[in-house]
């Protein structure tokens, strides 16, 4: 197994891999039992259903929440029991179990998705969904956020669930409206 990334907490630090199966996805050391953290590693307790690359893992204070490639997200109380995180569109009652198939149901979209990875603001968490293009270049499908970590909501309006990644981007290549002055002193 690969580790992508590593959230600490109070005594505890997580890890999200990726090449395992299940239970190898998530790794986590403490010092509850007087270890020294860091250095003992124990597999979590709890099946990650399947998902075989967790891109990212953060904490918040309260709640470990973790990324999967397969359009999963996954939460922990704890670092060590895992539950999976739902999915809806804001306004409607219908909940998913992976983005991916929330996506599929309520837009043309027919591409795999991935959660790349997820982040906490200090108000929430915000998800990156997306898949990866030609040449291994990810596109950012739509944001995803959640409150506690568990529910995620997109929002209900479907032209919302565009390339992210192209918002307010400007270019760096000079263009004719560009003079070629140099701006380092002579």
């Amino acid at each position: 197994s690969a580790v992508n990334s590593i959230a600490c907490g109070s005594g505890i630090v997580v890890a999200a891999c990726s090449g395992g199966s299940g239970h190898n996805n998530i790794i986590y050391s403490d010092s509850y039992s007087g270890n020294v953290l860091g250095k003992v590693w124990n597999t979590s307790s709890t099946n990650i259903f399947g998902s075989s690359n967790l891109f990212s893992v953060v904490y918040n204070g309260n709640v470990w929440v973790a990324s999967a490639m397969d359009s999963k997200i996954f939460w922990s109380a704890d670092g060590v029991a895992w539950d999976k995180g739902t999915f809806s569109v804001d306004g409607q009652s219908t909940v998913w179990y992976t983005l991916g198939s929330l996506l599929q149901a309520n837009s043309s979209m027919t591409q795999d998705i991935n959660i790349m990875s997820v982040s906490w603001n200090g108000s929430e968490f915000l998800a990156k969904a997306g898949y990866f293009g030609m040449g291994g270049s990810a596109t950012t499908v739509t944001d995803v956020t959640s409150q506690d970590g568990i529910s995620w909501t997109l929002p209900n309006n479907v032209q919302a669930w565009e390339d992210t990644t192209q918002k307010d981007r400007k270019s760096t290549r000079l263009n004719s409206s560009h003079s070629s002055v140099s701006r380092m002193p002579s």
